[in-house]
């Protein structure tokens, strides 16, 4: 799972267009854990099917123990 975060946190977003396009149809912006949220959305409907949208690092790592 952390190396589908990795690809996901490391995605160009400023080159795809149609995320662009997506992201200026926002009106208003929505603030920025929403943006996150449909970020993740798109990119497992558009890049990765596999990407798990509620895949959090911080609690992966917290339940190691």
């Amino acid at each position: 799972m952390q190396a589908k975060y990795e690809a996901y946190t490391k995605y160009d977003w400023g080159a795809d267009k149609k995320w662009q396009e997506y992201l200026e149809n926002l009106y208003p912006l929505p603030n920025a854990k929403i943006v996150e949220k449909r970020r993740r959305k798109f990119y497992q409907t558009n890049v990765d099917k596999d990407f798990n949208i509620n895949y959090d690092p911080g609690s992966e790592s917290s339940n190691a123990g």
